[in-house]
């Protein structure tokens, strides 16, 4: 960490300003990356609870067509 601040105070003031630029660049992008994957892991995890509640009701609240169909099978 000594040496990179060494070196930046040697070569010069452009060169640091150039690398904060890009360093902050970098960040908001990997800030922006992160949220979307956020959002997306959020959005895919919404559906998927919302598609197994949809099947589950319309699963179990369906009749049992063949016990109520057939009187030979009739459970007691």
């Amino acid at each position: 960490m000594v040496f990179a601040i060494l070196l930046l105070m040697t070569i010069g003031p452009s060169f640091a300003s150039y690398l904060t630029v890009y360093g902050v660049i970098l960040l908001a992008s990997v800030t922006c990356y992160t949220t979307g994957c956020g959002v997306y892991v959020f959005g895919a995890v919404r559906a998927s609870r919302s598609i197994h509640r949809n099947l589950i009701e319309s699963v179990l609240g369906t009749t049992l067509r063949c016990i109520s169909k057939c009187p030979g099978t009739c459970l007691y």
